[in-house]
């Protein structure tokens, strides 16, 4: 199969950085999903289109790390490292944010 993209360097940091992102944003889901079962809103009705952007979230994560890569270790490495955290931990602290405004309604 011929890869629509040639492989990107990426550093080893920002790969971790990712990994470390995602492993966040699972522990954010359960957080959020634990906290309502907690206060006795497990019958409490789920939109499906939260659903859905909780999957195309998920999907986003695999399409960033899906294709060829060529791990490096240069300087820059450490600054993609920490663009993906600034980024990812945005997400993260936005998805909280949304999910606390929403359960206090």
């Amino acid at each position: 199969m011929i890869a629509i993209i040639a492989p990107a360097p990426i550093g080893v940091p920002a790969l971790v950085a990712l990994l470390i992102g995602l492993a966040g944003f699972v522990a954010a889901l359960l957080f959020v999903r634990f906290r309502r079962l907690r206060r006795g809103e497990a019958g409490a009705e789920v939109s499906s289109r939260s659903g859905r952007g909780i999957w195309l979230q998920g999907a986003g994560f695999f399409c960033v790390a899906f294709g060829p890569l060529r791990p490096t270790l240069q300087a820059a490495s450490l600054g993609q490292a920490v663009m993906v955290a600034v980024l990812v931990g945005t997400c993260i602290g936005l998805f909280l944010s949304a999910a606390t405004a929403m359960s206090s309604n």
